[in-house]
């Protein structure tokens, strides 16, 4: 232990320890210095990060509004987009007008030719009606004078009666279609004459004050020449009256010259007497020129004097012209104020008989759509993938609505086997798909709801497609006018038309059917109708004109293939042969297809809607000639009179329906006498 602590001892009194120690003790001063440094940097970077996060979250603030500038700049634009259409509308709506007035005179000359054409006839009638009493009397004097044949000449006089009483018919007749075709003229003498008084009447104003306008302004350019050539005048006389002043200042330096002159000669009075005359002789004379000269320029004085003054009142006329130019100006800005807040007024008014249609995407439409297939394609395949009532399936009555329903009469039916088979609740679907989206169709999908049950629906149609063949933005000015037309009318019509749909889809399955099945069925439809309903009538209010369309024919549209949900069931029932045209219609070319067209893998797509066009792979397409039924109609865009696919049609094929028909006509046996299923009204 002594040792060790001499050691101990040595080693500290060692001048390397203390050397050692001294550096040990710096290298622990450094970390505790690199240690706050640490702390120090750690303290700045989350400084930094803090500011750093500020800065962005600036820049998020700053982008942020910088989006919502630009949004309110493109809003500006399309305002003016829109302001630019509606001038343009105005200036359509103008054009139509003239156009009917121009109509409205076509018609007033056509009724002057048919009242002149009645006129000549009238004439006429007369003329043959004075000529037959003059046959009359001459007849009655012949009677009275060949007694002998008073018999044969009363036959003659009785038939001359009768027809002059036929002409006074005619004549009357004549008459009183004269007189309405004068009515209808003077009708529409009354339009045209509104017609153009609303049209031309501040034309006319604006017209004469115009002329107005251009004459004061003529008048005012003739007085500023004038004014011109007066001042022009004038200088020329002050110059004429300058010319004058510098000829008196030389006659009068002259009669000082000759003054000097006549007191020298005075001086030699007695030597130049003669002299003297003469001068004094010339000096009278310079006098008397001098006089004439003052007289000359006093006159024209006065002249310049009445001249000037002439200016001044030409001035003052000038200024009163312009003054009253000022004010003709400033009535007719009224006036046009007053005509463009008249115009402005009217042409809101007339913005109030129709809707505004609104410009959106394809791809919004195409949507729409999707939602309408999609909620009455889920609506079918729940209700009808259930297995059928036995009791059902061996009464045919009970399948006598759907197979005779109006709208699956199509020159090609696809078989409905009485079973519970895959192949038969496939057909049964498509049925029932069928025939909603036809009834849809005729009561749902059409441009307005004016009538009640669809009455008149074809002819409007084809009205606004001949309107669109002719002018497109026609088309929408008078649909849009057709929508504003009676809204709580079409609303109501609207409502009625969802009911018609449902009570005929409905009364085609009622036998098909449980009571607690037809009853949610009835519900569900009720409420996929008035989904189709409210979404169709966002189509209707769409500046593009969609129409759905069927066929046939079939070509020049894109059709896509419905993919059948698979279905599990049993071959038992009631199996038809192909021979008994009650029990299914069947299709009479199918053996004659030749391309087999598979099932998808993928069963489950059923529920999915038609593409659009432009997302069209051809994987599933099928042609015109293997189209069996189409289940969803092609949704069309109607372009200058031309429809043009924006959805493709679903439609059943030959191979979907062959497992169907094999088996109808494969297995049969008598259908025994059973008791008929419920029965319900008919619809309406």
């Amino acid at each position: 232990v002594d040792s060790v602590v001499r050691a101990i001892q040595t080693l500290t009194t060692d001048a390397n320890y203390k050397l050692v120690s001294d550096v040990f003790t710096e290298v622990m001063f450094l970390k505790d210095q690199n240690r706050s440094l640490k702390t120090a940097k750690r303290e700045l970077l989350e400084e930094y990060r803090s500011f750093r996060n500020e800065l962005e979250d600036e820049e998020k603030k700053l982008k942020d509004e910088r989006n919502v500038l630009e949004t309110k700049v493109e809003e500006k634009d399309r305002q003016i987009i829109e302001l630019d259409s509606t001038k343009t509308q105005l200036t359509e709506a103008k054009h139509l007008l003239e156009l009917q007035v121009q109509d409205k005179d076509n018609e007033i000359a056509t009724l002057a030719e048919a009242k002149a054409g009645l006129e000549s006839e009238k004439t006429s009638l007369e003329s043959k009606l004075a000529e037959k009493e003059a046959e009359l009397a001459e007849l009655n004097v012949a009677k009275s004078t060949l007694t002998e044949e008073s018999a044969a000449l009363q036959s003659t006089v009785e038939d001359k009666i009768k027809e002059l009483a036929m002409l006074g018919e005619e004549k009357a007749a004549l008459e009183a279609s004269l007189a309405e075709k004068a009515k209808e003229t003077e009708e529409l003498t009354e339009d045209k004459t509104k017609l153009t008084e609303q049209i031309l009447a501040l034309e006319a104003a604006v017209a004469e004050k115009d002329s107005e306008l251009e004459l004061l302004q003529a008048e005012k350019t003739a007085n500023e020449e004038m004014r011109e050539g007066l001042e022009s005048k004038v200088s020329e006389k002050e110059q004429e009256i300058s010319e004058l002043q510098d000829v008196k200042t030389n006659l009068e330096s002259n009669l000082a010259e000759l003054s000097a002159a006549k007191e020298k000669l005075e001086i030699e009075l007695v030597g130049a007497n003669t002299t003297i005359e003469e001068h004094t002789k010339q000096a009278e004379a310079n006098k008397e020129e001098i006089s004439t000269l003052k007289t000359t320029v006093e006159e024209r004085i006065a002249e310049l004097t009445s001249v000037k003054d002439e200016l001044g009142q030409m001035i003052t006329t000038a200024e009163e012209a312009k003054t009253r130019g000022d004010t003709l100006k400033i009535e007719l800005e009224e006036m046009s104020a007053k005509a463009d807040e008249n115009k402005n007024s009217r042409l809101n008014e007339l913005d109030s008989y129709r809707v505004s249609l609104r410009s959106e995407t394809e791809d919004t439409y195409v949507q729409i759509l999707d939602t309408i297939w999609t909620s009455i394609a889920s609506l079918v395949e729940t209700q009808f993938r259930q297995d059928l009532d036995h009791s059902v399936l061996t009464d045919e009555s009970c399948w006598a609505n759907l197979r005779q329903s109006e709208y699956l009469k199509h020159a090609r039916q696809i078989p409905l086997p009485q079973s519970n088979s895959p192949a038969a609740k496939q057909m049964r679907v498509a049925a029932v798909l069928a025939v909603l989206s036809r009834a849809l169709h005729r009561y749902i999908f059409q441009p307005v709801y004016l009538t009640e049950i669809g009455a008149g629906d074809e002819g409007i149609v084809n009205m606004l497609r001949a309107i669109a063949c002719d002018n497109a933005t026609r088309e929408e000015h008078t649909r849009a006018t057709l929508l504003a037309m009676l809204p709580d009318k079409q609303k109501a019509a609207a409502a009625k038309r969802v009911a018609t749909v449902v009570r005929e889809v409905s009364w085609s399955v009622q036998h098909l059917l449980s009571a607690l099945q037809y009853e949610e069925f009835c519900t569900g439809l009720e409420m996929a109708c008035k989904l189709a309903c409210v979404q169709w009538m966002r189509i209707q209010m769409a500046q593009m004109k969609i129409e759905p369309y069927f066929g046939p024919p079939h070509y020049d549209f894109d059709w896509q293939i419905l993919p059948l949900p698979a279905f599990e069931g049993t071959d038992e029932g009631v199996h038809l042969h192909g021979d008994d045209q009650e029990g299914a219609a069947v299709v009479d070319d199918i053996d004659d297809v030749v391309v087999e067209i598979g099932r998808p893998e993928d069963q489950t797509s059923f529920r999915s809607s038609p593409r659009p066009m432009n997302d069209y792979d051809g994987d599933s397409e099928v042609g015109p000639d293997e189209i069996m039924l189409v289940v969803w109609p092609s949704m069309c865009a109607l372009e200058n009179g031309e429809l043009e696919s924006i959805t493709q049609g679903l439609v059943i094929s030959k191979d979907q329906v062959r497992a169907a028909l094999d088996e109808v006509r494969g297995r049969g046996r008598q259908r025994p006498m059973t008791k008929r299923a419920r029965t319900l009204s008919m619809p309406g």
